[in-house]
């Protein structure tokens, strides 16, 4: 809710140690937000404008299930697989890898069920090995390592370092071997290091599509004391609708608390918000008076460009009264805190 009182400001954004306890993720990894942004783009993962480097190559995978007396059976299976990586922004990638078809592999065997064995994954980069593991890009819950899971449905997968410090962003090359004790062969895909221009990666470049995971408070760390909260959700009853709702805590020209809101609802893939702003006044502390109805300010614009990173672009109307703070502008904050357990890194 907005609101101007004659009070100093609570200043909420007056947490500036904490920035300097943030810590950026590990090199070998990728931001989470751009496994959202990838899981939850309009287009089919694989059919996805990825940042088009191919590393193909076969291999044999175990496959085991029922044969049609009724027993155990194992056998293996030569697949295709291969590798694009994904724009995260800046110099960050998320590597995919894609085991085609797996299910349709299952039509060429006499058995009643079948399931194929996901492969063990290991990086190697300048003499260092780093276990890998697989996320699904297709159920969220569904984490494969090669040492106890099968493959169903899944066949695109973005792959994580499970240990070491392999950096998945340079060169290294992707082992693929059995788990242990299973039938098949090994292969080794050779992955160049993602250098990214505006010709070849554009999604490199620019604004990241909005998700829940760039909910928190933002700021200007040489000019503290001023700043915004945002609050990023889902529309209940929509799918793949969501909404952001922000609260601008600043000041007015003779240094009292001025605060301006706002909010849009946005789609799966956007990123581009541009949102009516409003104000609120005339309440008193504790309740004591029901504040004034809204009153329209401008328009707000806002992109995201990293995990770290607001940029926003306000707009006031040109008739608002003397003492109500107006013009057109362009900031870029800082991120100064993030929501418990989500992180955006």
């Amino acid at each position: 809710m907005n609101q101007r009182s004659k009070s100093r400001p609570a200043r909420p954004i007056l947490l500036c140690a904490i920035a300097a306890l943030a810590s950026p993720a590990w090199a070998g990894h990728y931001p989470k937000a751009c496994l959202d942004a990838l899981r939850s783009s309009p287009q089919p993962v694989w059919e996805h404008d990825l940042f088009q480097h191919e590393f193909p190559a076969r291999m044999s995978l175990s496959a085991v299930g029922t044969d049609s007396d009724g027993g155990y059976a194992v056998t293996a299976h030569e697949v295709s697989m291969d590798m694009k990586r994904y724009p995260c922004g800046g110099d960050t990638s998320l590597v995919v890898l894609r085991i085609a078809d797996p299910l349709d592999a299952f039509n060429m065997h006499t058995f009643d069920t079948n399931e194929l064995m996901f492969p063990r994954l290991s990086a190697e980069q300048e003499g260092m090995v780093s276990r890998v593991r697989g996320v699904s890009l297709y159920n969220k819950d569904n984490v494969y390592a090669g040492d106890r899971n099968r493959i169903g449905y899944d066949t695109s997968y973005a792959l994580e370092i499970e240990d070491g410090h392999v950096d998945l962003n340079l060169p290294f090359t992707l082992i693929a071997s059995q788990p242990e004790g299973k039938l098949g062969d090994s292969a080794r895909l050779s992955v160049a290091p993602f250098r990214p221009t505006p010709e070849t990666s554009p999604d490199a470049y620019g604004a990241r599509p909005v998700n829940g995971r760039y909910a928190g408070n933002y700021f200007d760390p040489d000019k503290p004391g001023e700043g915004v909260t945002i609050e990023i959700g889902d529309v209940p009853d929509k799918e793949k609708t969501h909404y952001l709702q922000f609260s601008w805590f600043s000041y007015d020209s003779e240094g009292k608390p001025f605060w301006i809101s706002g909010g849009t609802n946005f789609l799966d893939g956007d990123k581009h918000l541009r949102m009516p702003v409003a104000i609120r006044g005339g309440g008193r502390f504790g309740g004591a008076r029901r504040a004034d109805a809204l009153t329209s300010w401008g328009t707000v614009e806002m992109e995201f460009s990293d995990c770290s990173t607001l940029s926003l672009d306000y707009s006031a109307n040109a008739d608002l009264p003397q003492s109500v703070p107006g013009g057109q502008g362009h900031l870029q904050w800082q991120r100064l805190t993030g929501i418990s357990g989500f992180a955006c890194n």
